[in-house]
């Protein structure tokens, strides 16, 4: 509602110290302008008006809730419910299996930080089991496999150095690599659509 707001992450430590330098430093008229626009919107709309909006996201947001189903989905802190579609329904490992064997052609993307490697995990070093896995499945030809990651390319390529046929989207997709031996490409940043 306040677009004119300087808004920020309270744990983020640097957004706040640069949302400050920001609000220090802004011309006058732009600060005028602000509080201006700010004013127009809280005169105009009462505290009568802000209830009524929220009890309508709120009933939009609950819509559809009683036709969905829950699910719960992991373990200790990482618990948490999902609501889904009634429709939806657990893929089984047989039906996967069956699915992988069945296919000529697969592209395989994991995520690094919480697939190959535990999120909450210290040593962010892949283990000697997942370069083994992942090596299973790119010595397949059939398989083109990918580790997509916000990490950079340097740390990654020095953690994946095993895996030689293993490609590798670095940094959230700037920098992608085929394969230990081919070189990095850099993608540009104007459509992130693919993801």
């Amino acid at each position: 509602s306040l677009s004119g707001a300087i808004r920020v992450n309270p744990w983020d430590i640097d957004s706040v110290a640069e949302a400050l330098n920001l609000a220090i430093t802004m011309c006058d008229s732009e600060k005028q302008l602000r509080h201006e626009k700010h004013y127009k919107y809280v005169s105009s709309h009462d505290v009568a008006y802000w209830s009524h909006s929220f009890v309508q996201d709120l009933e939009r947001a609950c819509k559809d809730h009683y036709s969905k189903r829950c699910w719960g989905i992991g373990l200790g802190l990482g618990f948490r419910v999902v609501s889904l579609s009634p429709s939806f329904r657990k893929l089984s490992v047989d039906h996967i299996v069956s699915a992988y064997r069945r296919t000529n052609r697969r592209a395989i993307f994991l995520d690094y930080d919480g697939t190959v490697v535990p999120q909450t995990s210290v040593i962010k070093t892949p283990s000697t089991e997942v370069i083994t896995v992942l090596n299973t499945l790119c010595n397949d030809p059939r398989n083109t496999v990918f580790i997509v990651s916000g990490r950079r390319r340097d740390k990654l390529s020095e953690w994946l150095a095993p895996c030689e046929r293993l490609g590798i989207a670095a940094e959230h997709g700037c920098f992608i690599r085929w394969s230990k031996t081919s070189d990095w490409e850099s993608s540009p940043l104007a459509d992130l659509d693919w993801k």
